[in-house]
């Protein structure tokens, strides 16, 4: 006869049931100790008579559910995971991108088991949860013979992380927005660096922007998209870099870089902070960025930054309407932003120069000279202080004495030789003299002159003018000065 196995809670289930069946045991208790009822209880006793021990075993054991995975789904899901494409992905984005990509539908914990059993954990794993599978892969390593698997599971043991504690959000939207870039791999095969804004309260990324450095243009263009997105935020929070801050001990207090200027003229407040955790909320965006991200621009095999960042407004939307609160207006602290054409020239970069000698000022390797409103030049006397502002859009401004001039750039050379350059056919068009036509007055009065003197006759005088125009209205029109 075949031995029945039975689990813990079946084999207590069927030493109660005997006892009552041999008189051991009253139904009033068995009720008590198995938290059944009495007809559940009845039920197993005749079960018991008629099966024995078996009536106790689950009848699906041994057996695969019909709900279960097929497994060339389990080994699909196992190899798009592996691959290049979605390695860096956490299994929530993956189980997006199935169902996005693969039409393959089922939920995360699925998702996760399915990986779990292949021995792959998520990137994004918790401490405690890595803790555990790496004790695991300790025991296996412990099981395996040969030098060739050890090595395997050696390679999936993952280093543990650690985790810093959540910090309260501001209460209004705009109240508080943290700026910072991130240097990776993002697209293509060379780093670049992402810049974010973020705002406290909800979580939601209001600007963003790909640069191969971290530079004032980026940040320039994030501020540029919170204003006309949004208007003017209150503060900002941001590290200590040069492009924020002066880290010299000699600098003055006074002094202003490019960008705390801009955000003083704009009315925001700038904060910088050494510690990390201070504006944990963009640290972590980016995390979540790193694994997401890279994922969406590899599949779409996007490998330029112009493309990235068109790429980029649309992927921020979607990102927000996943992960950020949504927006109560009603609590907004952003002011109203200036018109664009303010804001491209507080957007700018101010230089000081010195009026030279020639009456034009020096910047970049090449000449400025200041002109009016009516495309005038306008002369200052040497050694003449001027604040030159390069414009967001590239124009360039330059202010004397607190009056603002478009400014000019000076050709090094001339554009054309007098002398040895030839005109085409086009500008010999434009500069060609006016000829009048035979009728103008003073053609006929000319002719009459020469009639006269020569003392032509009429013949004559008709053949040569014919040589000259077929013109017959200015035949009649000479023959009435006669």
């Amino acid at each position: 006869m075949r031995k029945v196995e039975l689990i813990m809670k079946e084999q207590e289930k069927y030493e109660v049931i005997k006892c009552i069946v041999d008189g051991n045991m009253t139904k009033h208790t068995a009720e008590f100790k198995l938290g059944l009822s009495r007809r559940q209880i009845n039920r197993l006793i005749i079960n018991y008579k008629e099966f024995g021990k078996q009536a106790f075993r689950h009848k699906s054991r041994g057996r695969k559910s019909n709900n279960a995975t097929p497994m060339a789904t389990k080994k699909k899901i196992c190899e798009l995971y592996l691959s290049d494409d979605y390695c860096e992905s956490n299994f929530q984005h993956f189980t997006e991108l199935l169902e996005e990509h693969h039409k393959i539908k089922l939920s995360r914990t699925t998702i996760a088991q399915i990986l779990r059993e292949d021995d792959i954990i998520s990137p994004k794993a918790h401490r405690k949860t890595k803790r555990a599978f790496r004790n695991e892969l300790r025991r296996k390593q412990d099981d395996v013979k040969t030098k060739n698997e050890k090595l395997k599971i050696e390679d999936k043991i993952i280093a543990l992380e650690y985790a810093h504690p959540n910090k309260s959000r501001k209460k209004y939207f705009g109240e508080l927005v943290q700026m910072d870039a991130s240097k990776d791999i993002w697209f293509g095969l060379d780093y670049s660096h992402l810049h974010i804004a973020i705002d406290d309260c909800t979580g939601r990324i209001i600007g963003a922007h790909f640069e191969k450095e971290e530079t004032l243009k980026a940040y320039y263009t994030i501020y540029k998209q919170i204003l006309i997105t949004y208007g003017i935020p209150h503060e900002f929070l941001t590290d200590y870099r040069t492009v924020f801050n002066y880290n010299s001990k000699t600098a003055i207090v006074d002094t202003h870089t490019q960008f705390s200027y801009a955000c003083k003229q704009l009315g925001t407040i700038l904060s910088c902070t050494f510690i990390p955790q201070t504006k944990g909320r963009v640290e972590r965006v980016f995390g979540t960025l790193q694994s997401r991200l890279v994922t969406e621009l590899k599949i779409r095999n996007i490998s330029t930054i112009d493309v990235a960042n068109e790429f980029l407004n649309s992927y921020i939307k979607k990102f927000n309407q996943q992960f950020a609160y949504d927006i109560d207006y009603s609590t907004s602290v952003f002011e109203l932003a200036p018109s664009e054409e303010e804001i491209n020239v507080r957007l700018g970069i101010l230089n000081k120069r010195i009026i030279g000698h020639g009456h034009h000022f020096k910047y970049n390797h090449h000449h400025y000279v200041p002109i009016d409103c009516h495309g005038n030049a306008v002369f200052f006397s040497p050694r003449t202080p001027v604040i030159l502002i390069k414009a967001f859009d590239g124009t360039f401004y330059v202010s004397v004495h607190d009056t603002v001039y478009l400014a000019k750039r000076m050709n090094t050379h001339e554009l054309h030789s007098e002398n040895f350059d030839q005109l085409n056919k086009d500008e010999t068009a434009q500069v060609r003299k006016y000829v009048p036509p035979m009728s103008h007055p003073w053609k006929v009065k000319s002719y009459v002159q020469f009639f006269e003197q020569e003392k032509l006759s009429w013949q004559q005088w008709e053949d040569l003018y014919y040589s000259q125009t077929n013109v017959l209205a200015d035949v009649n029109h000479i023959l009435g000065y006669f």
